[in-house]
């Protein structure tokens, strides 16, 4: 009996701690996301690599690193793993042999589609939960947060839309 109070005061404190919650938020956003992506066998991280590269014919692989906060390392697993799978091309960049750039194959260009609804899924069940308006505070929240930890490796200040 002793033993399970001690459990409940502890899931209250942790409850309590930010970092925790956060954490806890990202794990079940996406895990939900990444069941609703099974099928295709897309990771949240690689999801996040075609989403960048939709909006663009290509682009740098450094600069999608950079614009997703992962290291060179990271980045190049991901990048990999996409290529193999087809839907990713890289070429060196003519003016830098050290640079490669990016893009989407069509099979990525499909494969981002059907993800895409895994993604709006995920959107949809969050806003479901909190309402429009709190999902909205949730992102203004956290970008607040983002930027505030660490300004120096954030984008320019008028990119957080203040």
């Amino acid at each position: 009996m002793r033993y399970e109070l001690q459990e409940i005061e502890i899931v209250q404190a942790l409850l309590k701690r930010p970092g925790f919650m956060m954490r806890r938020g990202f794990y079940e956003t996406r895990n939900f996301f990444e069941k609703a992506c099974q099928d295709l066998g897309l990771t949240a991280q690689q999801y996040d690599v075609l989403f960048i590269l939709s909006f663009v014919n290509h682009m740098p692989q450094s600069n999608i690193g950079r614009l997703l906060d992962l290291d060179k390392s990271t980045t190049a697993l991901v990048v990999n793993k996409l290529e193999k799978r087809g839907f990713l091309e890289r070429r060196v960049m003519p003016n830098d042999t050290r640079q490669r750039l990016v893009r989407l194959t069509p099979d990525g260009v499909a494969a981002f589609d059907e993800a895409l609804v895994a993604a709006k899924g995920s959107q949809q069940r969050i806003k479901k939960i909190l309402g429009e308006d709190d999902y909205e505070q949730l992102l203004s929240l956290l970008a607040r947060v983002v930027k505030g930890m660490d300004k120096e490796t954030n984008p320019p200040e008028e990119l957080w839309g203040e």
